[in-house]
C-alpha cells in the first residue's frame, strides 16, 4: 500500500548557538494487503505470523507524532542536544482491533553530547529510552514495541566540504518479557 502523512515543523534560534525545534506528524489511515508466494514458519509461530499470509489485509498506519528537540553549544566545539517524542499509539486504528488491550502511547527521550577536536573531526556520544508501544501484558518474545535503552557513540571526518565519512556504534538493551 502507499501511505500519507501532514507533517509540520518549526525551528527557532532565539540566541547565538541555540536551536529549538519543534515537530508534528499525522499520518493517514493506511490499508495493506500482502501479496505472499511461500509461507513458511514454524507451527508454534504461525499464529504470530498471520499478518504475513497471502492476501492477508491490515492497516499500517502509524499514529501521531510530537517531537521536541533542543541543541545548545557550550562552547565552540562542545555541543548538547536533548530531545523528546510522543506517539500516540493506543488511538491508531489497527487490524487486531486491540488498541485498548495492547497498546500504549510510546515515549522517546534522548541526550548527546558532541565535541569538535578539529575543524575536521568531531565524536559524540548519546543515550536514547524508548518506552515501547506494546503493553507489558500483550508482549512476547517475537513481539516489538519493548522498553529499550540504546547507547550510541560516533565520529565524523570532514574530507573537504562536500566529502564527510562517519563511523557509529550503538548498544541496545531490551527489557526482558514477562
Amino acid at each position: 500500500g502507499i501511505g500519507h502523512a501532514a507533517i509540520m515543523g518549526v525551528h527557532a534560534r532565539p540566541i547565538d548557538g541555540l536551536d529549538i525545534g519543534f515537530r508534528f506528524t499525522y499520518n493517514f489511515k493506511m490499508k495493506s494487503e500482502n501479496d505472499t508466494s511461500k509461507f513458511k514458519g514454524p507451527a508454534a509461530l504461525l499464529g504470530e505470523l498471520s499478518d504475513y499470509a497471502d492476501g492477508a489485509k491490515m492497516y499500517v498506519t502509524e499514529p501521531i507524532l510530537f517531537g521536541l528537540g533542543v541543541s545548545y553549544y557550550f562552547t565552540k566545539e562542545l555541543r548538547v542536544e536533548i530531545n523528546g517524542q510522543y506517539t500516540l499509539d493506543d488511538r491508531v486504528d489497527r487490524t487486531d482491533n486491540k488498541k485498548e488491550a495492547y497498546y500504549q502511547n510510546k515515549l522517546l527521550v534522548g541526550a548527546t553530547v558532541e565535541y569538535l577536536f578539529f575543524k575536521t573531526l568531531k565524536a559524540s556520544v548519546g543515550y536514547l529510552y524508548d518506552t515501547g508501544r506494546m503493553r507489558d501484558k500483550a508482549r512476547t518474545e517475537i513481539t516489538y514495541g519493548q522498553e529499550v535503552h540504546h547507547v550510541c557513540m560516533g565520529a565524523g571526518y570532514d574530507v573537504n566540504d562536500m566529502i564527510n565519512i562517519g563511523i557509529g556504534l550503538f548498544y541496545s538493551l531490551y527489557s526482558e518479557v514477562g
